[in-house]
């Protein structure tokens, strides 16, 4: 994710259904702000992270992962959203998995998230990763840790090539 994919990402931002923002944002939820839009695009590639799966013509986004580390310990926060009409086809699977990969490349071990209970299709993902994984649920909100550190045990639950194509422009190269 680069400053210029601003409009890539409102648009995205756009398609999402309320459903699939009250999962990523645990409530209604309109706009971005140009502030968010900023946050979201304006990142390091060391602490904060964002990668986007887009379509074949590279001209929308189909999913993004992101991470931002947290201050003095060598975690992060992380969400990953796709578009509607794209769950289950193994885009947010890739995206997790690389962006685990970025994050231990760059000295972190653990990506922690909050995930409601309701949010089936995050929690399943999380758990067929390979990762080891805590998930404790406290008043309809799971607490999500995957320990990084190693790759994911065991084979990989995803197909040998992605369903779409992966960009994670720039991340690669600063990786």
């Amino acid at each position: 994710m680069e400053p210029e994919d601003k409009p890539l990402l409102e648009e995205h931002h756009k398609s999402l259904s309320p459903e699939t923002l009250y999962l990523r944002f645990f409530g209604p939820r309109g706009p971005l702000s140009p502030g968010e839009l900023r946050r979201f695009t304006e990142v390091d590639h060391r602490c904060r992270e964002a990668i986007v799966a887009l379509d074949p013509t590279g001209e929308r986004i189909l999913g993004v992962a992101r991470y931002e580390a947290l201050p003095g310990i060598p975690e992060a926060d992380f969400a990953v959203v796709v578009r509607d009409g794209y769950p289950g086809l193994g885009l947010g699977t890739h995206l997790l998995l690389r962006l685990a990969s970025l994050a231990r490349d760059r000295g972190l071990r653990r990506l922690r998230a909050a995930v409601l209970a309701e949010n089936h299709m995050m929690m399943d993902v999380m758990r067929h990763l390979g990762f080891p994984l805590e998930a404790h649920l406290y008043a309809g909100t799971y607490e999500v840790s995957l320990d990084i550190t190693e790759e994911p045990a065991g084979p990989s639950p995803c197909p040998a090539k992605p369903p779409m194509s992966l960009v994670a422009r720039k991340s690669a190269q600063s990786a």
